[in-house]
């Protein structure tokens, strides 16, 4: 029963291998089937694409992935960023991590003390409402960058 639960809510691999953030829930109107298909096609439509592919290589990044009976945490610095059909991911030497765009409904920022230290992190949820991972950066810019470009692609979305 949890084996059949956690393969339908995300992708769980080993530590260093490949992890993926996947909600496999299909949407149920067409308007939303249409806007994910669209995703597909062009994931440079989605903010998470645009301020993932704006890092710096190299970045040390902490990673924290939450599933319905799951959770992880890794920090890995980034040495490449690949996409495919709406799926990014995140490469460093020890293995990737994968984002499906088209399961993130929402992204919200805020900066966190992490070891006293300020912390930019970027939050995503789905549909549901549920957290479904953090990523954050050291310092208070990538926070500045995060923010603007969440508040451009809402303000394009209302002017659609």
């Amino acid at each position: 029963m949890i084996k059949k639960l956690t393969s339908s809510v995300s992708h769980i691999s080993p530590l260093h291998s490949h992890k993926s953030i996947t909600d496999k829930y299909s949407p149920s109107c067409q308007c939303c089937a249409a806007k994910q298909l669209d995703l597909r096609r062009d994931p440079t439509k989605h903010a998470l694409h645009k301020i993932l592919y704006s890092l710096e290589m190299g970045s040390l990044l902490r990673l924290n992935h939450s599933g319905s009976v799951t959770h992880s945490f890794q920090e890995f610095r980034i040495n490449a960023l690949t996409s495919h059909d709406g799926v990014v991911s995140l490469h460093a030497e020890a293995g990737h991590y994968s984002i499906d765009l088209t399961q993130v409904y929402s992204l919200y920022t805020q900066i966190e003390l992490i070891k006293e230290t300020p912390h930019s992190t970027l939050i995503g949820f789905n549909s549901h409402g549920n957290l479904i991972f953090k990523i954050s950066k050291e310092g208070i810019y990538p926070y500045q960058q995060w923010t603007t470009e969440l508040e451009l692609s809402s303000s394009q979305m209302k002017a659609q």
